[in-house]
């Protein structure tokens, strides 16, 4: 466990019942229906979930507020999120099941690709703004409010997290979006993602996915450092006053940029590829890079009532 930051933090967002796995073939060797043996494991999993556990290692106190059903699996997540020390603010919904993911990854090089198929209709989309702000005391009494891109895509919950988002950030939060799915330019326009951001301080994206948002070239390999710094400039320009934890590299996380406004930026190798397990192992470093980079000023109040970041213009 890493030294505890005095820091609060508040996530947003999925939580599931997750079926993860290995198999040595690659998917594209498969040819028909087969029976393949290897090792499973069932855990509680989702963006919020992943991260709050993460986080724990790290912060003083993490606070997780999400949606799950009225099922046996919602009740287990709940109480299994509870056993990390994590205080969990969970609207149990009648209407739909806990949310459940099947995440398998295959034979290939250096960590294979990955399958997911995710449940439809789960209690994940039907986080209500009733229920978040009637968890008010997370957001405005936090130095961190984490969300990401899948809690944007669709309502109620999208509304419901903006609203969060913003109200947090009035009092004087870092809000953190971590900008996922990573196809996300093929889902949202560039108009919506200057909604998204309007009220974020800390952005979290593969430095792919920012080059595809903001219609930059790509090279056919892993981007390189010079690349990394080039995008970060770009986002800078189009989203001012804000800092960004850019993953690239190998598998798109190898490598990361830690851009400040300030220009105190840093760039620094993951440990990715050196890794034998890789799940969520995003999540493990946006927590161990904030708790790093960013909870200094928080925890001395330096900036406790800093003004929301600029909308910024688009980069002609």
């Amino acid at each position: 466990m890493g030294e505890q930051n005095p820091a609060r933090v508040t996530v947003l967002g999925d939580v599931n019942l997750e079926v993860t796995g290995i198999i040595n073939p690659r998917f594209n060797s498969l040819t028909g229906s087969c029976l393949i043996s290897a090792p499973l494991k069932v855990h509680v999993g989702g963006t919020a979930a992943n991260f709050a556990i993460a986080a724990r290692a790290y912060f003083r106190s993490v606070r997780l507020v999400g949606a799950v059903g009225t099922d046996e699996q919602g009740s287990w997540a709940e109480a299994t999120l509870r056993s990390c020390g994590i205080d969990t603010r969970l609207h149990r919904c009648s209407g739909h099941p806990t949310g459940t993911v099947v995440a398998i990854r295959d034979g290939g090089t250096p960590h294979g690709s990955r399958l997911m198929l995710a449940s439809p209709g789960s209690a994940n989309t039907a986080l209500t703004l009733e229920h978040i702000m009637s968890n008010s005391d997370v957001l405005t009494a936090t130095e961190f409010v984490v969300a990401d891109g899948y809690s944007l895509l669709s309502e109620p919950r999208r509304s419901a997290v903006l609203e969060a988002i913003r109200s947090a950030s009035r009092c004087g939060a870092h809000v953190v979006l971590d900008l996922v799915p990573h196809h996300l330019e093929t889902l949202i326009s560039h108009d919506e993602l200057h909604v998204w951001l309007t009220h974020v301080s800390i952005v979290v994206c593969e430095a792919v996915t920012a080059r595809r948002l903001l219609s930059l070239p790509l090279p056919s390999r892993p981007l390189q450092p010079p690349e990394a710094w080039d995008t970060a400039e770009h986002l800078a320009r189009e989203f001012p006053e804000r800092s960004f934890l850019l993953r690239f590299g190998i598998a798109n996380i190898d490598q990361s940029l830690i851009w400040q406004p300030n220009g105190n930026s840093t760039h620094r190798f993951t440990g990715f590829s050196q890794a034998t397990e890789t799940y969520a192992f995003g999540d493990q470093l946006t927590a161990r890079e904030l708790a790093r980079h960013f909870t200094d000023h928080r925890a001395t109040g330096k900036d406790r009532k800093r003004s929301a970041p600029s909308s910024g213009r688009p980069v002609s």
